[in-house]
C-alpha cells in the first residue's frame, strides 16, 4: 500500500507468519532420545546427521556472526587467517562438517546450525552493523540491541544510521548471497520527505539519472505525491547512500528516509512497530522477494 497522496499500486500478499517447531523435527527428536524438550530453543547437541552434513567454509563463517559478507571472508582467507583442523584454508568453497574445528586468528569459531529469519522495522539513529570499539566510544547504537542476543545474526542489505524502515536479519549466508545477487533485481521502495518541494525539473533529472563520482545513479521509478515534499523512489540495486547522494547532487535536503518495501514485503501490511521485529520463514521471504527456491 502506498502512502496517502500516491497512486495505489499492488499491495503485498499477506502471508501466514510461522514460528513453530515442525512436526518433522518433533518426530526426529522422538527418534534421537539424546535431545530434551528444553533444548529446542536453547540450542541443540550434535547428532550423527549433523556431523556428516557438509557446508561451504564461507557459509560456515557467515553463520558465526563475526563477518558481514562473503567479500570480507575472502579477504581473511587470502591472508591465511582461517584454519580447519589446524590446516590453513584459502578457498571459500572448501567443504567441511559442523563437527570440524574452525579457527580465526587462533580463536575457535562456532557456527549456528539453525537458520533464523527476522524482519525489523529499523528506527533512525541505529547502525545496521555491530558496534566497533570506536562506535562504543562515540556512544553509537546498533539494531542488534533491539533483537534477541545471537552473535550469528546479520543484516541482508544495510540501511544507514539515519534511515529507517524494513530490514531482513538472518544467519543464512546462502539466502543473503541470493538476495544480494544483482541478477534478481529485487525492487526496494523508499519514501522520502524533503525540506522543500521537488520541482518538475529536478524530478526529470532524477529520472534521467544522476552522475555521482563518475557513476550514474538512476532510480527505476520516481513518484511525487500531492504533497510535493513527499517522494517515492524505487531502486533495483543497492549502492551505498544512493538516495542521499542523488538528492545532495541536485541540492535537496532529506528530512526523513524510510524503506517501505523490499520486493512484496510491505511495511504497511506487515504492521511492525518501530524498533520491533517479526519472525518469518525462509519460504515467506523467498516468495515475497520473487526468488527461486533452489
Amino acid at each position: 500500500m502506498l502512502p496517502p497522496g500516491f497512486e495505489p499500486g499492488s499491495s503485498a500478499r499477506e502471508a501466514e507468519m510461522l514460528d513453530r517447531t515442525t512436526l518433522q523435527e518433533l518426530n526426529s527428536l522422538r527418534k534421537c532420545n539424546i535431545y530434551k524438550i528444553n533444548h529446542l530453543f536453547k540450542g541443540k547437541k550434535l547428532t550423527n546427521k549433523m556431523t556428516k552434513r557438509q557446508i561451504r567454509l564461507h557459509q560456515y563463517l557467515i553463520r558465526t556472526g563475526k563477518f558481514q559478507n562473503k567479500k570480507e571472508i575472502i579477504t581473511i582467507l587470502k591472508k591465511g587467517e582461517v584454519t580447519v583442523n589446524g590446516k590453513i584454508i584459502h578457498t571459500p568453497d572448501y567443504h567441511l562438517k559442523f563437527s570440524e574445528e574452525v579457527k580465526f586468528n587462533g580463536k575457535k569459531l562456532i557456527a549456528s546450525r539453525q537458520n533464523k529469519y527476522l524482519i525489523l522495522n529499523k528506527p533512525p539513529g541505529y547502525l545496521s552493523t555491530r558496534l566497533t570499539r570506536d562506535d562504543v566510544e562515540l556512544k553509537k547504537k546498533t539494531i542488534f540491541s533491539l533483537i534477541e542476543k545471537d552473535s550469528t545474526l546479520f543484516c541482508i542489505g544495510r540501511l544507514d544510521e539515519n534511515t529507517e524502515g524494513l530490514i531482513i536479519i538472518t544467519n543464512d549466508g546462502k539466502l543473503s548471497h541470493k538476495v544480494a545477487n544483482p541478477e534478481f533485481k529485487i525492487k526496494k521502495t523508499y519514501l522520502i520527505e524533503l525540506e522543500e518541494e521537488l520541482n518538475p525539473k529536478s524530478k526529470s533529472m532524477l529520472e534521467a539519472g544522476i552522475l555521482v563520482e563518475g557513476q550514474k545513479l538512476k532510480p527505476v521509478e520516481v513518484n511525487v505525491g500531492d504533497n510535493k515534499k513527499r517522494v517515492l523512489i524505487v531502486l533495483d540495486e543497492g549502492k551505498k547512500r544512493e538516495i542521499r547522494l542523488m538528492f545532495e547532487n541536485i541540492n535537496y535536503e532529506i528530512k526523513r528516509l524510510i524503506r517501505i518495501k523490499i520486493g512484496n514485503l510491505d511495511l504497511s501490511n506487515l504492521k511492525i512497530g518501530l524498533g520491533k521485529t517479526i519472525t518469518v520463514t525462509k519460504e515467506y521471504i523467498i516468495e515475497n522477494l520473487g526468488l527461486p527456491e533452489k
